[in-house]
């Protein structure tokens, strides 16, 4: 389980293992691009932006799954990538945005 906050209250979420759609508070369509677990989640983890999450040590020594989710071509503005970053017990730990794709 994962405990996601939001603004006004906290709910706890379970990461998608297929590939999903989402809505971001800006309104972008987001889809996953990718889903990394072990030792390729940690590689991919330490790589610096913008070809890689760019976690810092402490992050990438904790990493258990890396979801890459990122924006549509077709979504007005320009396009990114964030990459969320999983403990063992499935915690969220951590969440960069690089611009482009």
């Amino acid at each position: 389980m994962i405990l996601t906050i939001n603004a006004d209250r906290a709910r706890r979420t379970r990461p998608s293992s297929a590939a999903t759609k989402a809505k971001t508070r800006n309104t972008e369509s987001m889809y996953e691009l990718a889903r990394k677990n072990g030792e390729e989640a940690k590689k991919e983890a330490a790589s610096p932006s913008p070809f890689g999450a760019g976690f810092d040590k402490d992050t990438v020594e904790k990493v258990e799954t890396l979801v890459t989710m990122a924006s549509s071509f077709s979504d007005p503005g320009p396009d990114f990538t964030v990459f969320i970053a999983y403990d063992a017990t499935g915690i969220e730990i951590g969440r960069n945005r690089v611009e482009g794709y």
